[in-house]
């Protein structure tokens, strides 16, 4: 029983260091801040400068009586001032939520 017990533990511990690297992060991280400045292939976050990917998703967090809805928006829709969220991976960004 006790064999059994350490060899049920062991594969526990086994699968889970297994599922941490399917899951592992694949090293990006979430800034946010007040955009200063945009271009076609830049934008300026807080003083900082990042490349935006050909295909950044835009999301637009629409506040309205209240409630926050989010609709899919594009480049040309974030404004100087804006408020934004957005995903970084080393100096490029993939994803960027604007509040409104």
């Amino acid at each position: 029983m006790r064999t059994t017990l350490i060899g049920l533990m062991t594969l526990l511990v086994l699968l889970s260091a297994i599922c941490g690297v399917w899951a592992y992060d694949r090293g990006h991280v979430y800034i946010n801040g007040k955009v200063e400045a945009i271009t076609t292939g830049t934008i300026t976050i807080d003083g900082q400068t990042y490349d935006i990917e050909p295909d950044c998703r835009v999301i637009l967090n629409v506040s309205r009586n209240g409630a926050v809805s989010q609709r899919a928006g594009r480049l040309a829709d974030i404004a100087l001032g804006d408020k934004v969220y957005a995903r970084l991976l080393g100096r490029s960004i993939s994803e960027i939520q604007v509040g409104r």
